[in-house]
C-alpha cells in the first residue's frame, strides 16, 4: 500500500477496502472501521462493483469484534447475506459461511457449527479446485 499516494485511497474503493482489510489483519480495528464507513461515501457507480467485497470485509470485522456472536440475530443476518450472494460467488459465500460456523461455535451451537462448516467447505472446494493448477 505504501506504493500508492494517500490521496488515491480516498479516490479508489478497491484501495479503501484493501487498506481496511490490512488494518484488520494488524488488529487496528478502529482504523478499519473508519475506512469502511468512508467506503459508503463513494459515489454509487464507483462503489457498486465492490459491494460484495464490502459485505464480506464488514462481516469479517464484525466477527473479529465479536459483534455477531453477541447479537442474537447476528448469525441469521450473516447467513442471509451469504444466501443473497450470487450462486457462483464461491469465495464470498464460503467466507460468510465460515463466519457463521465460528459464530455458532462461539455460542456452543455445535450442530449449526458443523452445518455451516459443511456449507463453507462445499462452497470453497470448487474454487480451490479451479485455482489449484494456477498455484503450482
Amino acid at each position: 500500500m505504501r506504493h500508492f499516494p494517500r490521496s488515491s485511497i480516498g479516490e479508489r474503493p478497491a484501495l479503501n477496502l484493501t487498506l481496511a482489510y490490512l488494518h484488520m489483519k494488524l488488529g487496528e480495528f478502529a482504523h478499519a472501521q473508519t475506512l469502511l464507513e468512508r467506503f459508503r461515501d463513494f459515489p454509487e457507480p464507483l462503489r457498486a462493483p465492490f459491494e460484495r467485497d464490502y459485505t464480506v470485509v464488514v462481516a469479517l470485522l464484525r466477527d473479529l469484534l465479536d459483534q455477531i456472536c453477541a447479537n442474537p440475530r447476528g448469525l441469521a443476518q450473516i447467513a442471509a447475506q451469504a444466501a443473497a450472494l450470487d450462486e457462483d460467488d464461491t469465495l464470498g459465500r464460503g467466507t460468510l459461511w465460515c463466519i457463521c460456523a465460528t459464530t455458532a461455535l462461539g455460542r456452543a451451537d455445535f450442530a449449526n457449527a458443523e452445518r455451516y462448516t459443511h456449507l463453507a467447505g462445499a462452497r470453497c472446494r470448487p474454487a480451490a479446485a479451479r485455482s489449484a493448477p494456477a498455484m503450482r
